[in-house]
Parts: structure tokens; sequence; C-alpha cells
């Protein structure tokens, strides 16, 4: 603390006088006090000691102000003078440059606390945003109640610092986060839609795209109307079990698509968002997958197995037949016989798988059931092929190479 001292209580605490109060004596005797002697109270205290008005002299007093460190004469300037002859109500004019040196001392010590005050107060108003000043805090102006405060103000700066570094990484974490989970779901979604916790639809990503529809159109059950009529009462009551029993939705439907008269399997996937675990569903989000690719080859594979289960049993048919109308006087011929016919169904079948069981066509088919007659031991042909370009309906073909094996063979045995 900062004290200005006039000259009866610089005299009074040297020659410890009880006329000096004990606050002032306490203030004085305080190692901590900063103590300020005007030049004019220094005179006027010289003067008093020159006259014995107090038992000391002027060595002692002089001796005393530089032996402690506390005391500092203030000289008398013309800032002091101008300010003295302003201050009419006190009549001494050495008291008017006392008054004069303290109210100049305290606008100083104002203004020296005033700077680190405002910037501190600058601070707090930034801090309080939730923000970080552009400066440091570390201020020293002598005064422990300002340090203590700066201080604390520091380590709130730092406080909100790291908190705004660790919000920072958290937001760019969820960026990266939310930028891989739209990547991913991007990749075969057609549609990526949330509902409210009844189901409603609230907003639709690629509705248009995928139904030609406005995205408008979606909302609440809207959606429904895009679907199959045939699947739509079912789309409905899968969606309204997940709501019931609070589980993920899994269901596919057909949804027309723009601008051609096509129906489309989608595959609808949905799984309810809670704000914890184990609380009630706000929301529900939901995409939509195209399955139409999928669904149609698992049908053709359907009919494929439904087709070769079928062409398994004619053929099994078939090759039961051939071995209980085979006639032959012994086992060799038997065998003969029944290997000829069955031979005579593969290559029929080899022909058709070729083409897909599409058809096979007549010249192969004759060339595979002749061609032991075709030509004999010296290469000159037996038998010639003319006629235009066929292709037999698969139904036709083994049937056919059936009864050219038979017709081929019985000539060649009967000579016919």
């Amino acid at each position: 603390m900062i004290y200005v001292v006039d000259a009866h209580a610089l005299l009074w605490f040297l020659a410890d006088s009880p006329r000096l109060g004990p606050d002032a004596r306490a203030a004085l005797l305080n190692p901590g006090s900063e103590l300020v002697l005007p030049a004019i109270a220094l005179a006027e205290a010289c003067w008093a000691v020159e006259r014995g008005r107090i038992a000391l002299s002027l060595a002692d007093l002089l001796a005393a102000l530089d032996a402690d460190p506390r005391i500092r004469v203030l000289p008398l300037d013309r800032i002091i003078i101008e300010k003295s002859v302003t201050l009419t109500a006190i009549s001494e004019m050495h008291d008017r440059q006392i008054v004069a040196t303290a109210l100049l001392l305290g606008t100083a010590v104002a203004r020296r606390l005033l700077r680190p005050l405002d910037r501190l107060k600058t601070a707090a108003k930034v801090l309080q945003a939730g923000d970080a000043p552009p400066w440091s805090l570390s201020l020293r102006s002598g005064t422990a109640e300002l340090d203590a405060l700066a201080l604390a103000l520091t380590r709130a700066q730092l406080a909100i610092a790291r908190r705004a570094q660790a919000r920072d990484a958290a937001l760019q974490a969820l960026a990266r986060q939310e930028l891989r989970y739209r990547a991913l779901a991007e990749v075969g979604t057609l549609t990526a839609w949330r509902t409210d916790r009844a189901g409603r639809v609230l907003e639709a990503h690629g509705w248009a795209e995928l139904t030609g529809l406005a995205p408008e159109a979606a909302l609440g059950e809207g959606w429904l109307h895009a679907v199959h009529p045939d699947d739509r009462a079912r789309a409905a009551a899968v969606w309204s079990e997940a709501r019931r029993t609070e589980q993920p939705v899994d269901v596919e439907y057909r949804v027309r698509r723009p601008g051609a008269d096509e129906w489309r399997w989608v595959r609808s996937k949905g799984v309810p968002v809670r704000q914890q675990s184990g609380g009630p569903i706000e929301e529900w989000v939901c995409m939509l997958e195209d399955a139409h690719e999928r669904r149609s080859n698992e049908e053709r594979q359907v009919l494929l197995a439904r087709e070769v289960d079928h062409r398994a049993k004619n053929a099994l048919a078939v090759v039961q037949a051939a071995l209980r109308l085979t006639r032959a006087t012994d086992v060799g011929s038997y065998v003969r016989a029944v290997e000829g016919r069955i031979a005579a169904l593969a290559r029929a079948h080899n022909l058709l798988a070729a083409d897909q069981w599409k058809g096979a066509r007549l010249d192969a088919m004759l060339k595979g059931e002749l061609a032991p007659f075709l030509a004999d031991g010296e290469g000159a042909p037996r038998a010639s092929l003319t006629g235009p370009a066929l292709m037999l309906p698969a139904l036709v073909a083994q049937p056919l190479g059936m009864v050219v094996h038979e017709l081929a063979t019985n000539a060649v045995k009967h000579g016919a």
C-alpha cells in the first residue's frame, strides 16, 4: 500500500511519539508499505527540528530517511504547483502541496491499476463467451489481489483452451466418422430416410430419383403409394411390427421406377435411434438398397433348378425306357445296344447345352449320330447330308436323335 506522509506524521513516527494514532503507526511500521514524502513536507520537518520542536537532530532525521528504503522523497515540480493552486479550500500552501501530491499520486496509482484491470475485464468477457484471449494473462501489477485474479483467469484460459482443443478434435472425429458412414451408406443405397418414433417419414433423400415422385410425396405414410399393390400390406405390417417390438426392420418389396412401366425390388432396412442405451426411441433411420438383380438372379436360379430337375427326370425316364425296351440275344449285345442309345442321348444333350438349351442344329445332330457311318475304312463317304440349316426345338432334339440313331443302327444291322 502507498501512503503520503506529512511532516508531523514523519516526526512523530521517528520520535515514537504517542501523538501518532494507532492506525497510522501500524501503516508506517508495515514493511510492505511504500512511504512517499513530499519535498515540502521534508522541508517543514527540517524546519521543525531546527526550531527544536521535537527531540531529534537534523542529522538523525536525514539518516533515518536514508536508512529506510520504503521512504521516497517526491520532489516539488510544476505539476504539483499547478494542482496546488486549484485547492483553494485549503488555506496553507504547504498543506495544499501535500494534498496535491497525494491526489496526483493517487491518479498515477489508479492508472497503473486500471491498465491491468482493463485487460482483465476484456479477458473476462472473452472467457465468458467461451473463447480464449489472444494474449497472455501473466500480469505483475504489484497488487496481490490483481495478480491472484490474473492467475485465476489464466487457469480458466488454459482450461477453456484445452476444452476447445478437445471439442475441435471430437468434431473432427465426428465429421470423419460421418463421412465414412455416408460413403458406406451411399454404396448400393437408393434412398436414405428418417422417420419419427411412430414411423412417419420426415425426410427421404433420393426418393425422387428412385420413384420419380416429389420428396414430399414420401412424407408421413405417403411412401406406401409407390409400393407394388401386392407388397403394400406386407411392407406396412413388417414396419408396424418393428415399431411394436422396437427391433430393426428388414423387408423387401417392389417400387415403380420413373419413366418406365417397371417394378423393381428394393430392400428396406431401418434401425431405431435412442439418445442413450435403453432409453426411448427418438427416431428411425432407414435405407433402401437395390435388390432387383439379386431377386432376379434368385428367381432365375429357382427356374433353372426346376428346369434341371424336370430334364433330369425326363432323361432318367428315357434311359429307363431304353433299358426296358432293349432286346438282345446275349449280354454283350444288350450292353452295346444300351450304350449306343445312351450315347445318342448324351450327344443330343451336349448340343442343347452348347446353345443354352435354346435348341440344336439339325446338321450337327445328324453328323453326330451318323459319324460312324459317313466314311468307310478307306475314308470314302457312305452317306452324305444336304439341306437347309435348321434349328431344332429343345423338346425335339433328343427324341429325334434317338430316332436317327435307331435308324442308322438298324440299317447297318439289317442292310436296310
